[in-house]
């Protein structure tokens, strides 16, 4: 859940070639209101699908629940490339206010080519 209460979603997708993560909000799982944020996005990756986002501790070796945050979370962003097959993930900062995400590292970033892979093929 946001701060405000609400819970989440964000659903891959494209302008051009640029890759995009869009979120929405929602109290009831029936109605959704689309924010005029993006969580990120890539040029030059493509569409992006199956869209993964959740928290991860920097000081403990236990899962977290999803809607956790603050200064000892960190948040990762993965994604399957449409284009090329294969899953891509950053981590970085996710700014619950806004519904935003920056990557620690932009020469790492969610696809590109130097990013980090949770696979290298199209299997699940």
């Amino acid at each position: 859940k946001t701060s405000a209460g609400k819970w989440r979603i964000t659903i891959g997708s494209k302008i051009n070639r640029t890759g995009i993560s869009l979120v929405y909000d929602t109290t009831d799982f029936k109605t959704y209101e689309k924010l005029d944020t993006l969580l990120h996005k890539v040029p030059n990756t493509g569409m992006w699908e199956c869209v993964d986002f959740y928290p991860v501790s920097k000081t403990l070796v236990k899962g977290l629940d999803t809607s956790v945050n603050g200064p000892d979370v960190k948040h990762v962003v993965k994604a399957s490339m449409d284009d090329t097959r294969i899953d891509h993930y950053a981590i970085g900062t996710y700014f619950d206010s806004n519904g935003t995400w920056i990557p620690d590292d932009p020469t790492i970033d969610v696809g590109i080519s130097t990013s980090l892979r949770y696979d290298c093929g199209k299997f699940y």
